[in-house]
């Protein structure tokens, strides 16, 4: 009861809160060891129109399926000082639980927009100069040669097959990230 009054004050008069049977909050909760609290939230619209702001930084998931994948690359976003993530469609659910929990709370602190076309983030990038870097392992440069100043989004593809064709044909440039193979340092 004590923390239930500290949340109370904490939240304010005009969120409401229930209580509900433990059977009941176990089944709603996607884990097996919740915190025990669960909310419903309105989730923030942004316009990708909105995002942009001069020496703009973006993140591209070009249908990144694993959860822990996306929630990670959200809070890598942030950490960098990113200015927005953007979700092609089928990446998975950015607020899907474990996703939200793989940020870190991350999530809170950059705009993320779900289920872009590709087409409209070449169609920003056109009319506000931002450069499209995807990462490929073919035909790309090692990520520590690439310019990195200026306005630029960077794709992240998916986990299996990379970033979709429309990005193959049309970024500005590609990046690889070099790994040194078994070599002991």
């Amino acid at each position: 009861m004590e923390d239930r009054n500290e949340l109370v004050e904490r939240l304010g008069p005009e969120v409401r809160l229930y209580e509900i049977p433990h059977e009941l909050f176990m089944q709603m909760a996607e884990t097996d060891t919740p915190q025990g609290v669960l909310a419903v939230v309105r989730m923030p619209e942004t316009e990708l129109k909105t995002i942009f702001k001069e020496g703009f930084r973006g993140l591209v998931l070009d249908s990144i399926q694993d959860p822990g994948n996306a929630g990670t690359m959200i809070r890598t976003a942030h950490a960098l000082g990113f200015d927005a993530v953007v979700a092609t469609e089928g990446t998975v659910d950015l607020y899907n639980g474990k996703v939200l929990r793989s940020t870190m709370g991350s999530i809170f602190y950059i705009p993320v927009l779900e289920n872009v076309k590709p087409e409209d983030i070449f169609a920003l990038s056109r009319e506000k100069s931002i450069r499209v870097i995807s990462s490929r392992l073919e035909n790309a440069r090692p990520c520590q040669g690439v310019d990195l100043t200026g306005n630029f989004f960077i794709v992240v593809g998916n986990e299996g097959n990379g970033i979709s064709e429309i990005f193959h044909e049309k970024s500005d440039e590609f990046v690889k990230i070099p790994m040194p193979g078994g070599r002991n340092p």
